[in-house]
């Protein structure tokens, strides 16, 4: 992960704690803890990576703005030399066609 040549930003969750990594550090770079009452549930990154928002057991949200400006700038995928395709992860269904059953024999 270190000799990428671009950045990727990520975070951990634990039940009452958020930690930011850097792939250009072997440690966490931000730490965030105890913001809500009840465990951690889920966290998701905006589309800029600008926010983040964090749910907890009690069902409330926390939004958490960073000033990313010090990691640079945002890389678009097709950007990035040797990046494979992003895999579909959900399969559309293929229906079969319904087979009609014969009517009035018994």
């Amino acid at each position: 992960f270190f000799r990428l040549p671009h950045r990727i930003l990520w975070l951990a969750l634990t039940k009452d704690s958020i930690y930011l990594y850097d792939s250009q550090h072997p440690n966490p770079i931000g730490l965030v803890e105890n913001i809500q009452y009840n465990s951690l549930t889920d966290a998701a990154w905006s589309s800029d990576g600008r926010n983040i928002i964090v749910s907890s057991l009690e069902g409330y949200c926390t939004f958490l703005k960073l000033t990313v400006d010090q990691w640079g700038c945002q890389v678009e995928k097709d950007e990035v030399e040797g990046c494979p395709p992003s895999p579909q992860l959900i399969q559309t269904k293929k229906r079969k066609p319904r087979e009609k059953k014969a009517k009035g024999l018994r």
